[in-house]
């Protein structure tokens, strides 16, 4: 079940969702987010990525994309360096091949500028060969003019690292 809350803490909306249905749940807290005032700071392309990314729908993943989209997993068990938007697609096939049902979620966001978004979250769901999973982590999406231009994730220990991340790409843009 999902709320919607107004400044004076009253409910103003209750949504309820088959248990089940966790996907259902994600596209519509989605949904609201891209509707919400503090969305403004991201690129519609943003939106686009994540609805893609939780409905597994590769096309719409790529379509959301520059060409030069660059991925640094930094987490120990990561991907590494990703250099291109076809590189990163396959990466999410990978991942929805390996657990049919996975959705990676924003638990909750640190910070946001211009420049980038840092957020803690996390990827769940039930591995193909059986047993539920949750990973959690630190990620940092870039923007610039405008555009999704990359996305970092740092495991959760290591968050002053994402910080100091979010704060070099703020002052590289003012320099």
């Amino acid at each position: 079940m999902a709320f919607r809350t107004v400044a004076e803490g009253r409910i103003v909306a209750s949504v309820s969702f088959d248990t089940d249905d966790r996907r259902a749940a994600s596209l519509e807290l989605l949904d609201r987010y891209a509707r919400s005032e503090t969305s403004c700071w991201a690129p519609r392309a943003s939106f686009e990525l994540r609805r893609g990314i939780i409905e597994h729908d590769l096309e719409r993943i790529r379509a959301a994309l520059p060409d030069d989209f660059v991925f640094h997993d930094h987490r120990r068990t990561g991907g590494g360096l990703i250099e291109t938007a076809a590189e990163y697609v396959a990466w999410f096939a990978a991942l929805f091949e390996l657990s049919p049902d996975a959705i990676p979620e924003t638990i909750y966001e640190i910070a946001t500028a211009p420049h980038s978004v840092l957020a803690v979250g996390h990827n769940i769901g039930t591995l193909k060969e059986g047993g539920p999973f949750e990973s959690v982590f630190v990620q940092l999406v870039r923007f610039s003019d405008g555009r999704l231009v990359g996305a970092e994730l740092f495991e959760i220990e290591d968050l002053d690292v994402a910080r100091a991340r979010f704060e070099e790409l703020g002052a590289e843009r003012t320099a």
